[in-house]
């Protein structure tokens, strides 16, 4: 969540699939009452009903308020001697907290459809690196936001089409200090991938 000074608690993907919500206006809807942490549902029906150019529209807007929106929340998180950030969020709270840190991030991405760097810039505890696992907002392609973008998205991760950048993949086998944002153990598909990263392993 952004924990803004003076207002309460919100979830960005939760606001994100409450607007995707309502701009559907969805009579199909009703007795369903899809829950605003399903955003992969909401915003897969939202594709099906407008079409993808509508929802990369949406998701920019969504984008450029939260740009200015501090967060005590990741401010303190931005503090710590963090190397390497993976978030499968698409907001920019982590990387505006960092740069209010005076940090220096390097921020980069995977692109499940697309080229990916081999090697990523060396990340250390003042330019640390930031993963946006799910792609990242400037580069709609990228972004893995329905259910069938995240079902191709994990079948690329896990035939290594393309494969993440080698470091990245070093850094999360051997790394001693990492974050993971946005990522809920109870879901299924993150599961799977913290399988895939081996990040669960005995």
């Amino acid at each position: 969540p952004a924990d803004t000074p003076g207002a309460a608690r919100q979830v960005p993907a939760q606001l994100l699939a409450a607007r995707l919500l309502e701009a559907l206006g969805d009579d199909g809807l009703s007795g369903l009452d899809p829950a605003s942490s399903d955003l992969a549902w909401i915003a897969q029906r939202f594709v099906a009903r407008e079409d993808e150019l509508a929802l990369e529209m949406h998701l920019g807007e969504w984008h450029r308020e939260w740009l200015e929106r501090p967060s005590t929340l990741h401010d303190a998180l931005a503090e710590l001697p963090l190397r390497l950030i993976v978030t499968c969020g698409l907001d920019p709270l982590m990387e505006a907290a960092l740069r209010r840190a005076g940090k220096t991030p390097s921020v980069e991405r995977y692109h499940y459809r697309g080229r990916n760097e081999e090697l990523l810039p060396e990340a250390s505890v003042d330019a640390p690196l930031l993963f946006h696992l799910y792609g990242r907002v400037d580069e709609p392609p990228s972004v893995v936001l329905t259910e069938l973008q995240l079902l191709d998205f994990l079948a690329h991760l896990i035939s290594h089409d393309p494969p993440l950048p080698n470091d990245l993949n070093a850094g999360l086998t051997h790394g001693r200090l990492f974050l993971f944002l946005g990522f809920g153990l109870r879901q299924w598909y993150l599961r799977i991938l913290f399988h895939v990263l081996k990040v669960l392993r005995p």
